[in-house]
């Protein structure tokens, strides 16, 4: 990255300003890392959501740089637009263009910055500067103090402590509660248990599943896993449409696979129960197309948004979600389709699959217990399946591909399984089965389900049998 030319009378933020006499005194910064931080906010504004709890005004050295995040920030606060026009006009407004080298340095960090990527990595190098910074400060006071001994020994040290603890707490998230508030909470989840039968979670449109897991809970990772042609991504969006339906709450799907389009339309045709063939061969009756249009009102009135786009980080997935939770409010279930596809960090080399899908899994947990929603991550299987000597092809944990962290940071883990992809037997064609082998606060169980292959949709069932 070739480092830019700083507006004029824009450093120091505040700070002693270094001199040719005092070389060895420079506070430490990173310019260039701060340039990166905001020319990636100028090249994805949807890292918004997340880059604001990453950094304050004051973690900037620059004073030109300071200004440019508050005009984001405020921006953002008022839900406009991030880009070079409206930032270099709300500074133009406030009076700081000439501070901050106008809508030409703007475009400058927009140019300069080759990715939006690393924003967390910039932010990390931004803060622990200003970090390093705060602490200079603070010593030199806990220095004046200490030599003008204005104070006894006991206030002089509280005092130091009192300002380093400061300094250090921002880095540190409380993860601990008092006893009485966690068993008020308990007891009111315990009273919920019996109020709703144990059903307490989201519903997933599926009644076996329901009564197994008592719905899907803020917070918890379920894998869904299986070969290809098993059925995942149609048993994903048979819950997605009937959640979406039945909440009302939004949902959202990322594939990274399949376009919008095509999803959209497996979308159609299951909710319509129309043959997926008669829809792609414009073959559809006028009965079809009536069923057809019933079933687009339906989903006309849900709120399932879907993002399509290939090479997605779990950090572009995490930004969106909240995006997503900011626009449309209480968000009820993120879907990935599927986890495999999900690139890694920079610093985990492309052919280290084991490390890069272990990241991935433990990312996305982290990122449910964050956002307090469910997150269904669907997952491939192993090519063991096939190579097994017995007949019995149903999967196992071990079975999971590439990382042995899946199964350790999901709550639940189900597999579907349609032997009929197997044995070619007709009779078998409709059978399908969910099988929980993973569940980390409840029982495990077969679910059987009814497949229809024709419009890609998955109901409650016995053997071979809707119900």
């Amino acid at each position: 990255m070739r480092r830019l030319c700083l507006p004029p009378q824009t450093k120091n933020n505040g700070y002693p300003m270094e001199t040719s006499e005092t070389p060895s005194r420079v506070l430490p910064h990173d310019s260039g890392a701060e340039q990166a931080f905001l020319g990636a906010l100028l090249i994805d504004p949807d890292a918004a959501d997340n880059a604001f709890t990453l950094l304050l005004e004051s973690d900037f050295y620059e004073r030109s740089h300071t200004l440019i995040f508050r005009a984001m920030r405020k921006l953002y606060e008022e839900s406009s637009a991030i880009d070079t026009v409206t930032i270099n006009t709300w500074l133009k407004n406030q009076g700081f263009t000439t501070d901050t080298g106008g809508v030409e340095y703007l475009n400058e960090l927009l140019e300069s910055t080759p990715t939006a990527a690393n924003i967390a990595y910039y932010a990390k190098i931004v803060r622990d500067k200003s970090l390093l910074r705060n602490l200079i400060k603070a010593a030199g006071d806990i220095a004046g103090m200490a030599f003008r001994s204005e104070k006894d020994i006991a206030a002089i040290s509280n005092h130091a402590e009192n300002l380093l603890f400061e300094i250090t707490n921002r880095n540190i998230t409380r993860s601990y509660v008092d006893i009485e508030p966690l068993i008020n909470t308990s007891m009111g989840i315990i009273l919920k248990f019996r109020e709703h039968r144990g059903h307490i979670g989201l519903t997933t449109g599926f009644r076996d599943l329901d009564n197994l897991t008592g719905g899907l809970v803020g917070g918890q990772l379920f894998i869904l896993a299986g070969r290809p042609s098993m059925g995942k991504t149609a048993f994903c969006l048979n819950m997605a449409s009937r959640t979406a339906i039945e909440t009302k709450r939004p949902i959202i799907l990322f594939s990274l696979e399949m376009q919008k389009e095509e999803l959209g339309i497996r979308l159609l045709s299951s909710e319509a129960k129309v043959n997926n063939t008669h829809i792609k061969q414009g073959s559809y009756s006028s009965e079809e197309m009536d069923q057809l249009i019933w079933a687009a009102d339906r989903l006309f009135k849900t709120q399932l948004v879907i993002d399509d786009k290939p090479n997605i980080t779990v950090n572009e997935i995490r930004a969106k979600s909240r995006r997503i939770m900011s626009e449309k409010g209480d968000l009820a279930l993120i879907i990935v389709d599927y986890m495999q596809l999900i690139d890694g960090p920079d610093d985990i080399p492309k052919y280290d699959r084991y490390n890069i899908i272990s990241d991935v899994s433990r990312s996305l947990k982290y990122m449910a217990k964050e956002l307090n929603v469910p997150v269904i991550a669907l997952s491939q299987l192993s090519r063991k399946i096939e190579e097994r000597a017995s007949k019995d092809r149903r999967p196992l944990l071990s079975d999971l591909r590439e990382s042995g962290a899946i199964e350790q940071d999901a709550d639940i883990v189900a597999f579907i399984h349609r032997n009929y992809i197997y044995s070619g037997d007709e009779s078998e064609k409709n059978v399908a089965e969910l099988l929980v082998r993973k569940h980390r606060n409840g029982p495990q169980g077969d679910i059987p389900l009814y497949f229809r292959g024709e419009c890609t949709r998955f109901e409650d069932g016995i053997k071979g049998q809707a119900t």
